[in-house]
């Protein structure tokens, strides 16, 4: 080491050690970020070509797998084609779940395509439920599958139809815990007055992602008391659709929708006698009610009172239903040749112009004239 004043001088011998040390490190990091980039590359590359995801939705995959080799992913993908999968199933499920395309072919997901092969589900349904529920692949077989489908089957009494028509329309039901989510609703429903048939149908009818089933047990029991409290029939099926209906919906959004109702004149009672004949206004959008109200109170002159009464003709579509058959009820009402009770059956397609008999004279029930500018 050569002193100068009070500096010191590294000589050129450690000098040279030095920085061979730090060369050494940097080259060792550019090749680990090289393979780092390679593998990433690889994976983009990978889900688009053989996929089918858009560039973005691929490089947002690869931030959760990274494929270092090819075989796999392919058995997998060789897998599902060969039990009826689409691209576009494949593209889906990739999507939604890549890091299926690491899992073990033979363990992970041979079982339960065999499985549900097995309950004699067609080829289409089983690749379009999965596709949407890919998770359902990566859910124990024994520990949730299986036991989901026992409880659907010996304590609901389902039968064979019904568990596909469960599989088809709610998948996501074979991965929940049966005893912790939905024996306790089951518990709730039974205890209410609801029969083990209409329970069924809770299970059967209703897919939507609002289920009343994905919800929390308050939640659950808090929707089934409101729809006991506005009067809807435990026995009877409607009361299910009811439960539906309501389930998801904050108290804010059930109160401005009430208020969309009262402002065209619907009381209290016109309400709940609207709900428990047909819970699905309350699915309404605010802007479908007002619409529709609007134009049969203040269009065609209707009593809110005896709109209540059937309120079925609110869900139907204004534009492609509603206007087309009050063309009918016009051209009727110029030949004298409505009466009021067909006003409701030709909204709701119950009866054709044909229908009505010519002896029958129209009756004053709704201001049809001014009906011109809606259509």
């Amino acid at each position: 080491m050569l002193l100068v004043g009070k500096r010191s001088i590294i000589t050129l011998t450690n000098c040279s050690k030095q920085s061979s040390a730090i060369l050494h490190q940097r080259l060792h990091f550019s090749s680990k970020k090289s393979t780092i980039n390679d593998t990433s590359s690889l994976t983009v590359s990978y889900l688009i070509s053989s996929c089918g995801l858009s560039p973005e939705a691929a490089l947002c995959a690869s931030k959760t797998i990274q494929i270092k080799s090819t075989e796999q992913p392919d058995s997998v993908i060789t897998l599902l084609k060969s039990h009826g999968f689409s691209d576009t199933h494949i593209s889906k499920l990739t999507k939604t779940c890549p890091r299926l395309l690491l899992s073990n072919p033979s363990n992970t997901i041979s079982p339960k395509l065999e499985f549900f092969t097995s309950l004699g589900i067609p080829t289409d349904v089983l690749a379009k439920s999965l596709s949407s529920t890919p998770l359902l692949f990566l859910t124990s077989l024994e520990n949730r599958i299986r036991p989901a489908y026992n409880f659907l089957k010996d304590i609901l009494l389902l039968d064979d139809e019904k568990v596909k028509r469960v599989f088809a329309t709610t998948p996501w039901m074979f991965r929940e815990d049966p005893v912790k989510c939905m024996a306790p609703k089951i518990a709730i429903l039974r205890e209410k007055g609801v029969p083990l048939s209409k329970l069924s149908y809770l299970f059967t009818y209703h897919s939507c992602r609002r289920s009343s089933l994905l919800q929390s047990h308050s939640q659950f029991e808090k929707a089934v008391k409101k729809v006991v409290e506005l009067g809807v029939n435990p026995s009877k099926f409607v009361f299910v659709t009811a439960l539906h209906a309501v389930s998801g919906l904050s108290d804010s959004t059930w109160n401005d929708k009430i208020k969309a109702f009262k402002k065209y004149g619907w009381s209290e009672d016109n309400i709940r006698l609207a709900f428990t004949r047909q819970p699905q206004i309350i699915s309404m959008s605010e802007q479908k009610i007002s619409s529709m109200m609007d134009f049969f109170v203040s269009g065609l002159g209707m009593k809110p009172g005896a709109i209540a009464k059937t309120p079925w003709i609110l869900i139907y579509s204004l534009e492609n239903r509603i206007i087309p058959r009050c063309s009918i009820i016009s051209l009727l009402k110029s030949k004298g040749l409505l009466l009021i009770h067909k006003l409701f059956d030709i909204f709701q397609g119950r009866s054709d112009a044909c229908d009505v008999d010519a002896e029958f004279s129209f009756a004053s029930y709704a201001n049809i004239s001014d009906i011109g500018p809606h259509y």
